[in-house]
């Protein structure tokens, strides 16, 4: 059982209608004319994207990330829901049936004060797996909300981000690469409380206060909740794994509005036929047991334009991604067009060097 040092106190899914049924334009935006993004994909690859998704990751990402305060100190969390449902660490509310949450201020780097706490109530805790969910009085407008991701977005090597309020300094972000996953793994805090879960280890730096804040992957999914580091050792921290988080919310009888699936759910077909303009096949898929399609896969008639996947990644009823094949094959995919801050405009390409529906590097793209 590794010891641990909690760095979380601080003492003082596209729907039917867009997927065919009624057109195939996204915000004006016929996937297909967007194929001309071939030319570009020799050179992409030599492209500088560090910095650029750093970048619009952080403004996406951190108006969904608040401060977790108690009488005992204070922790992140993260807004998974308008309703006000926000996903944090147990040992960060341990104690409380009500704590106070801070949204992030409209301008970077305003003062907070005692006027910004919300009231937020405890919903559910899993002590074992170091997790808990609130529900806040109040969600302003300027919030964000953050989508979850799936096991398979956990990849040994991949870049993942953390946002969250270190030693008080409030809405940092900071960036490392995952290590390792540990299975059933088992800490014991400093005041002897003990846990085990399935753990991601990461180089991403976190201290006390990143704790019940989000583990990040590239296009701003939740893959994890910072929660601990190891005492005396550099560059070992972790982070509750998404497989104990959708375990630990599909066992709550309160709906959320983010698309949580338990692992017994299996992708269904919704619709399977010709597209609306009768350009080709269409079948969309429920992927994640929320009653609407969230994944579609067009295959067209003409045999020189490439097989596509249409993908809601955040369930908002929107395409934000489109993935093209390497030709008539729906096994081997080369890149996609991603809108990442839900704009409603394709500002980043994906490219699938492993031919997956994963992207292996990103790039910016100017339409």
């Amino acid at each position: 059982m590794g010891r641990a040092l909690p760095v979380g106190q601080v003492a003082p899914s596209v729907a039917p209608a867009v997927l065919g049924l009624s057109g195939f334009d996204v915000d004006g935006l016929a996937p297909r004319t967007a194929l001309h993004a071939l030319a570009l994909l020799a050179s992409s690859t030599e492209e500088a994207s560090r910095g650029i998704l750093e970048e619009k990751l952080y403004k996406r990402a951190s108006p969904a990330v608040v401060i977790v305060l108690t009488k005992d100190g204070f922790g992140s969390g993260s807004v998974l829901s308008r309703d006000g449902r926000i996903l944090t660490n147990w040992h960060v509310v341990s104690g409380y049936s009500e704590v106070g949450v801070i949204y992030k201020p409209k301008i970077e780097g305003a003062s907070i004060s005692d006027a910004s706490v919300v009231v937020a109530r405890v919903l559910a805790t899993d002590k074992t797996a170091d997790l808990a969910l609130l529900e806040a009085a109040v969600v302003p407008s300027s919030a964000g909300v953050l989508p979850l991701g799936d096991p398979t977005d956990v990849e040994i090597g991949a870049d993942v981000s953390a946002i969250g309020h270190p030693t008080g300094e409030a809405w940092t972000y900071t960036r490392g690469i995952i290590s390792q996953v540990r299975l059933a793994y088992q800490w014991k805090e400093m005041d002897g409380s003990e846990h085990t879960a399935d753990v991601i280890q990461t180089q991403t730096p976190i201290n006390p206060g990143n704790s019940g804040g989000p583990l990040l992957t590239d296009t701003g999914r939740v893959i994890g909740v910072n929660a601990f580091k190891l005492e005396g050792a550099e560059g070992l921290n972790y982070a509750i794994s998404i497989t104990e988080i959708r375990k630990f919310l599909a066992s709550q009888t309160q709906s959320s509005t983010t698309s949580q699936k338990s692992s017994e759910c299996e992708p269904k077909v919704v619709y399977k036929g010709r597209s609306q303009q009768n350009d080709g096949d269409l079948t969309t898929f429920d992927i994640d047991c929320s009653g609407r399609a969230r994944l579609a896969f067009f295959a067209p008639d003409d045999p020189s334009k490439p097989y596509e996947a249409w993908i809601d990644r955040n369930g908002t009823g929107k395409i934000d991604m489109i993935v093209y094949a390497d030709g008539r094959t729906f096994k081997k995919w080369k890149y996609s067009l991603i809108d990442s801050s839900d704009s409603g405009k394709f500002d980043v390409m994906g490219i699938h060097s492993d031919g997956t529906l994963n992207p292996t590097s990103y790039v910016a793209y100017k339409p």
